[in-house]
């Protein structure tokens, strides 16, 4: 398949003609013929394909206050997105952090070069940590979060992410997922 070639040219020198519109130009410039330049497509090439599969860690999620309420540590059912406000009137909501916990089996039919990474889209607080299988994650705190977990897969995987309130809210307000590059 054969694409449309502008030759484009930054910064313009002096004017050749008006280019149609195009992705090389915002805004439209005269075209010269001067260095550097840069050869653009019309319309623009997608990046190489990479197959990606997504796999969303939907439901069942659990959520517990850190430290637990109670001393048996029950697990609050909840879906994703979550996210609790602190109740004026509620001295003892949100006075720590939150911890939520997500379990599930690994992916089937995985080769050994395939990378497997964990995404986390969005989140309201602070990440107090990040666990994976026992295994504490650092994490830089821009999202989303990508995280590469595939030397740390398991048959059976134990996710939890701890979360401080920021501005009397918590919680994971988007996605997570897990997604699988061949």
């Amino acid at each position: 398949m054969s694409f449309p070639a502008l030759l484009c040219f930054d910064p313009p020198a002096s004017p050749c003609f008006d280019p149609p519109a195009s992705p090389c130009f915002d805004p439209p410039a005269p075209l010269c013929f001067a260095p550097p330049a840069l050869l653009c497509f019309d319309p623009p090439l997608a990046p190489p394909h990479i197959p990606v599969h997504l796999i969303r860690l939907a439901s069942p999620w659990g959520r517990r206050p850190n430290p637990p309420e109670s001393l048996n540590g029950d697990w609050e059912r909840v879906q994703i997105p979550d996210v609790v406000t602190k109740q004026a009137n509620d001295s003892a909501s949100l006075s720590g952090s939150i911890v939520y916990r997500r379990t599930f089996n690994r992916p089937t039919n995985l080769e050994n070069q395939t990378r497997v990474w964990l995404v986390i889209e969005s989140l309201i607080g602070q990440i107090v940590g990040i666990e994976f299988n026992g295994q504490s994650i650092e994490v830089l705190d821009s999202f989303p979060l990508r995280i590469s977990i595939d030397q740390r897969l398991q048959l059976h995987n134990d996710l939890r992410i701890e979360l401080a309130p920021r501005e009397g809210q918590i919680g994971l307000s988007g996605p997570v997922r897990l997604e699988i590059e061949d």
